[in-house]
């Protein structure tokens, strides 16, 4: 999946069409490391620290912390993108003599990494890729941490719940009998939602035929309909499972389930077309592994998918059980800004998460073009009136309430958006307000 070229790690000549991307100093000082080579064999200029120059492009590196690299590092990939012409060997700028380590250095390219005239060192693509598996199994973990908090005071009212545990709501998983924080059936769907897709995958790559991930999460989700209802497909004797988590013991418990999606399964084990007019909140909970899965590939010539089609494989997702609009259109949108958030360096998410979530505004336009029109219109406009309620100074009950309840898909997608623009540094606290 992640085969991909990378600078080598000693250059003694260049193509062409090659320029040695280097660290450097303001003062153009190039008397050691790699600043060294570039001036002694491929035109750097003493003098001039920053920019191109002959067959070299200098990144300053020597003038501070790591975020006094960060600009110029922008600066350079701006560059690159406006100059496909060439292709850049980035060299692990700052990691010699201005004593950076690549982990420090790396994450200030990894919007280069889907530019296909950047090439950087493995080390630097090998970090990236361990940070970008380590937030998909984040946000795997905290969708279920989340559920977790949630599921035991899902159907319990706002008032109710303050009165059981106080002004602050619930902020500790209430434990089972057995010491355990119980998921509910968004998590265990979100599970199967992945397991299909991988199916999916796997089929293309063993046998060459489908692969596209989105269309095996209906057999998966048989899986998940066994698990709640024992009914299985076929006979008794010959029935057959499409993943192999539908064994697992702990995912075979019923964690009130929805409606919806239980008589969408029903129809899918009976061969049966699902026929509703559903937008609850059940289909955009469980879209995440589309973007995840996305999220996993470096190399764009095996990327499966543009990110017009990744958005649509997740509102497809969505739309196996429910078919209104409202249900799967706020999956794209979701599927959107999960790609793009997973794939950013952290402290570039709180200056752009409002504005990936307005971009999912104009790709729905792009994807649905002339269809849903309506649907369309009403979800930007709560899209953009969460983006606003998150910077006033009104409290979030307040807000909240301006948005609905969450129990459909559009509501759902408003409200998650509102809190993750509001709180996104409260992963940080010691707690994270669940239900208001």
């Amino acid at each position: 999946m992640y085969d991909r070229k990378y600078t080598p790690g000693r250059i003694s000549e260049l193509k062409e069409n090659e320029i040695f991307v280097f660290g450097s100093n303001l003062a153009g000082s190039h008397g050691g490391g790699a600043a060294r080579l570039a001036y002694a064999r491929f035109g750097a200029v003493w003098g001039e620290g920053v920019g191109l120059h002959g067959q070299t492009y200098a990144i300053p590196t020597m003038q501070g912390g790591v975020e006094t690299i960060k600009p110029y590092v922008d600066e350079f990939i701006s560059f690159a993108k406006e100059h496909a012409e060439l292709t850049f060997l980035v060299t692990r700028i700052g990691c010699g003599i201005a004593g950076f380590r690549d982990e420090e250095i790396a994450p200030l390219f990894a919007e280069a990494i889907d530019i296909a005239n950047i090439i950087l060192p493995k080390e630097f693509v090998e970090d990236l890729k361990l940070r970008t598996k380590d937030r998909i199994r984040g946000s795997l973990m905290a969708g279920a941490a989340g559920d977790a908090l949630g599921y035991a005071v899902e159907f319990i009212s706002r008032k109710s719940i303050l009165a059981q545990y106080g002004a602050n709501g619930i902020t500790k998983f209430d434990l089972d009998s057995d010491g355990k924080a119980l998921i509910s059936d968004d998590t265990q769907m979100t599970l199967f939602t992945a397991c299909g897709m991988l199916m999916g995958i796997t089929r293309g790559y063993m046998r060459g035929i489908g692969g596209q991930p989105e269309t095996y999460v209906g057999e998966a989700y048989l899986d998940w309909y066994y698990t709640q209802t024992g009914k299985r497909r076929g006979s008794q004797t010959h029935d057959f499972n499409a993943t192999w988590i539908r064994d697992i013991p702990q995912l075979a418990h019923r964690r009130a389930p929805g409606l919806t999606c239980l008589s969408a399964c029903e129809s899918l084990l009976q061969c049966k077309e699902v026929k509703n007019n559903s937008k609850g909140c059940g289909g955009i909970m469980r879209v995440a592994p589309m973007a995840l899965l996305m999220a996993g590939y470096w190399s764009r010539d095996q990327f499966p998918y543009s990110i017009q089609q990744m958005d649509e494989a997740g509102g497809e997702v969505a739309s196996v059980t429910h078919k209104h609009p409202l249900a799967f259109l706020p999956a794209a949108m979701l599927t959107h800004l999960i790609y793009h958030v997973i794939r950013m360096e952290e402290s570039e998410i709180k200056a752009n998460i409002s504005d990936i979530a307005l971009d999912a505004i104009d790709a729905l336009d792009a994807i649905y073009k002339g269809e849903y029109e309506e649907d369309k219109r009403y979800l930007a406009d709560l899209t953009r009136n969460a983006v606003t309620l998150a910077a006033n100074d009104k409290s979030d009950a307040e807000n909240i309430r301006m948005l609905g309840e969450g129990w459909t898909g559009e509501e759902a997608w408003a409200i998650a958006l509102y809190c993750a623009i509001r709180h996104i540094e409260a992963y940080r606290s010691k707690w994270v307000l669940k239900s208001l």
